[in-house]
């Protein structure tokens, strides 16, 4: 297995990971599973035996500056390396970008947003705007019609990922039920902890020098928790704590 890992570069890329995100433990481990059992299935392939690709279609839940992103890049260029799709580029998307304001736009929008995406990862943000249950002739249900024909007949070259917070998501899925059983990874970001946002600031104020003395950043780690929290809240858009 090591050397499937180390030919196709995965290990770089898991590594890349690592260093690049502030805890997430459990979702560095769901992602080295999903790579490892890609890994088994080019062993196999390999010796002749029959394989089964899982669908590698996707669902992040969580709240808003957890990584979601970051991670969704981290997967394409994992998916790249070891052959699962052309390019690994990602794509990121909301109801604005697929869905139209009158009727006969909402399908070129939406499937203008799917070529570009195309050999790589489509990352569509609070999905379960798509879906209004108010509004039956909401134009959104034609752009999920459409998304549930590519990622059926397309999986092989288009990974679509869904991200938004948990309980909407999984009411989302309660309305469409054939596009959670297209979804074949559902990951669950927590929110970082208080400590980990405490190591992730000297990343996040890396281009602003002037908050600290020369050689601060050596020993940030033990800056004091009350001002780490009061430089965190200078931040609107940070992740948030437990």
């Amino acid at each position: 297995m090591n050397d499937f890992m180390y030919d196709a570069d995965v290990q770089g890329v898991l590594e890349k990971l690592d260093r690049t995100l502030i805890g997430l433990e459990p979702v560095k481990a769901r992602i080295r599973n999903l790579a490892h059992l890609l890994i088994v299935d080019q062993m196999r392939a390999s010796i002749g035996l029959e394989t089964a690709v899982p669908s590698l279609h996707m669902c992040f839940t969580g709240q808003p500056g957890t990584g979601k992103t970051t991670v969704a890049i981290r997967i394409g260029e994992l998916l790249a390396q070891m052959g699962y799709c052309r390019q690994g580029h990602v794509v990121v998307a909301t109801r604005d970008d697929l869905v139209g304001q009158y009727v006969g736009h909402t399908a070129p929008k939406t499937k203008d947003v799917i070529k570009k995406a195309m050999g790589g990862v489509l990352l569509i943000d609070e999905a379960y705007y798509l879906y209004n249950a108010a509004n039956n002739r909401d134009y959104g249900q034609e752009s999920i019609e459409i998304l549930l024909n590519v990622m059926e007949n397309q999986k092989d070259d288009l990974v679509v990922v869904m991200a938004g917070y948990k309980d909407r998501m999984d009411k989302f899925f309660s309305y469409i039920p054939g596009m959670n059983s297209r979804i074949g990874n559902h990951i669950d970001f927590p929110n970082y902890e208080p400590h980990e946002v405490c190591f992730g600031v000297p990343s996040l104020l890396s281009p602003f020098p002037r908050f600290f003395a020369a050689g601060t950043f050596t020993t940030f780690p033990f800056f004091p928790l009350p001002a780490c929290l009061r430089l965190y809240g200078s931040f609107p858009d940070a992740p948030l704590f437990s």
